[in-house]
């Protein structure tokens, strides 16, 4: 992609990750891209086959979670001559523009010193932006960036050099806290993550939120609860984690299991069969997909 402004040819990579996508709206969602970059690669997790307009397509055939999703496609266009990647979500809508605005983020915090790990957007929800109560991070550069201590994949510019020393996403955590944690190993690597604060898409983020306290409680489909509870207790147990993060979302935890049996009611049963799954297999320090447990679980 050659970016208006800017000297030197750079070839960034879209990556969207599929799920059972709604093709009508992967596809608008391709062109709104498709004619600032040279290749985007579609990496679809559902068990059918899709085509999608002017894309390279992976189709696993199943679900392998989306960390092992983006790291077919982070290692695919690396290995033809990208220079950036850029991780997309099937709902995110971005507008044409975001992808320069990152890159020039990008190199406005390299040439002002900063040891860039990864620079993403805002996200907003709706009219709320969705970011912590606490721990919002630090402003820089005449308050156009926000150094924070994570940030969410989709959208989210990662360079070669970057990919080349951090590696691969964890494909063991499936899809809960996979961005979290490839943040927090950037740090541990003494790299800088970063936001955007004028680069903001909407995007989707489960079924919405309960008000409880200081806390937003995100409000997950049950298999999700799985991930969520179960990724929570593996992260845990890793230093690299910041407490802070340990401490705030281990009090949401708690707090979700009560909030869940007091709201609802209909499918209690099937969520806290979900929740416990998530619980054991937390405490086991066992990885991977939850299709792929010993244990079934009836619908």
């Amino acid at each position: 992609m050659k970016l208006r402004g800017l000297k030197k040819k750079v070839k960034i990579v879209p990556i969207i990750v599929a799920y059972n996508p709604d093709i009508e709206k992967l596809n608008n969602t391709v062109s709104l891209i498709n004619d600032i970059s040279h290749e985007i690669v579609v990496v679809n997790n559902s068990s059918y086959k899709i085509e999608v307009n002017n894309c390279t397509v992976f189709n696993l055939m199943e679900n392998k979670g989306i960390a092992e999703a983006q790291n077919i496609g982070m290692k695919y266009a690396f290995e033809n001559s990208a220079d950036f990647i850029i991780q997309l979500d099937q709902d995110t809508l971005i507008d044409s523009d975001i992808i320069e605005s990152l890159l020039k983020g990008h190199n406005e915090l390299k040439s002002n010193g900063y040891n860039v790990g990864l620079i993403g957007i805002t996200p907003v929800c709706g009219d709320q932006n969705y970011s912590a109560r606490f721990f919002k991070g630090k402003m820089c550069i005449d308050n156009k960036y926000t150094c924070v201590t994570e940030t969410l994949s989709s959208g989210s510019l990662i360079s070669k050099n970057i990919y080349t020393k951090i590696g691969d996403n964890d494909p063991g955590l499936f899809i809960d806290l996979v961005d979290f944690d490839y943040c927090w190993r950037l740090k541990k690597e003494g790299y800088q993550v970063f936001r955007s604060n004028y680069s903001k898409v909407i995007h989707s983020f489960g079924e919405g939120y309960i008000n409880l306290l200081f806390f937003k409680i995100r409000i997950s489909t049950p298999i999700r609860n799985y991930y969520q509870f179960r990724n929570y207790l593996i992260l845990s147990r890793r230093k690299y984690v910041p407490v802070h993060w340990k401490m705030a979302n281990g009090i949401k935890i708690i707090l979700k299991l009560i909030t869940f049996w007091i709201v609802f009611k209909e499918n209690r049963s099937i969520r806290y069969k979900y929740i416990i799954h998530g619980i054991i297999d937390g405490f086991k320090n066992r990885t991977g997909s939850y299709d792929n447990r010993s244990t079934s679980i009836s619908k």
